[in-house]
């Protein structure tokens, strides 16, 4: 997956988990225990281990890294475009939808990768890296941005793109959308797979407003936040797994 995602996003490309150089590492270990005759001595198991932790360490810098400035770079256009005069055109709202679901996406890609790693190390050398090392990968930066900040910061400069076009609009916005919308209050139940939740949003966003928290000059905020999606184990462990994700959007006259 990280390899396909490489040549899928080239702006990324350098930024992924080196998950090849990772699977080598873990190779050379092997090689090492079969010199000594297929054991390692405990004292070179630690040593081993410790290694290896240093390399994730810093990978997780490198992913961390690529995430801050990443976003740093949308938000910061985001509130540019905010102040600016004129509604935004469809296609750089598209575009600037489109980096938050690539951005997303790293994030999650990249979390799954450090899961798999560890794992597969723990296989190879009968030890326990996973247990205290997918913490600190839980708790790390890229994992904790809140990504519907800026989500309802690009509802915001929908919601003027379609007031510049309602003088003149005759068809709906969306292909595939039917012009008539019910007016009465009501709610319906999507199963959104977890991979495909944040294009759901964005998608939503071109012509409903998400009930999410903005600071109060409407700015998407750059701080980290708490608020961020469990991992799939988390959920199986407190027996949560049917509940994903939940979003509530509001119609578009925020009735």
């Amino acid at each position: 997956e990280i390899q396909r995602q490489r040549a899928e996003y080239p702006r990324y490309s350098n930024f992924y988990l080196s998950y090849k150089d990772l699977k080598q590492a873990i190779r050379t270990f092997d090689e090492a225990k079969a010199r000594l005759g297929g054991e390692a001595s405990s004292s070179g198991a630690a040593i081993g281990e410790h290694a290896f932790s240093e390399l994730l360490r810093r990978q997780l810098d490198k992913v961390n890294n690529c995430v801050e400035l990443q976003w740093e770079v949308i938000t910061g256009e985001l509130r540019a475009r905010q102040r600016a005069n004129s509604a935004v055109g469809s296609q750089a709202l598209g575009k600037l939808g489109q980096d938050l679901v690539t951005l997303e996406r790293f994030v999650r890609t990249n979390f799954e990768g450090f899961r798999k790693i560890t794992k597969k190390y723990d296989k190879h050398n009968g030890t326990a890296l996973s247990s205290w090392f997918m913490p600190s990968v839980e708790n790390a930066a890229f994992r904790q941005w809140d990504f519907d900040r800026p989500l309802s910061q690009l509802s915001k400069l929908y919601a003027k793109h379609r007031a510049s076009l309602r003088a003149t609009a005759t068809a709906p916005l969306i292909p595939g959308a039917t012009a008539a919308v019910s007016s009465s209050l009501g709610s319906e139940v999507f199963l959104v797979p977890l991979d495909k939740v944040m294009a759901a949003k964005v998608s939503l966003a071109q012509c409903l407003k998400p009930s999410s928290s903005t600071d109060a000059d409407g700015s998407a905020d750059q701080r980290p936040s708490k608020s961020r999606l469990a991992s799939s184990e988390q959920l199986h462990r407190s027996s949560q797994a049917q509940l994903m994700n939940c979003v509530y959007f509001d119609n578009a006259a925020c009735e």
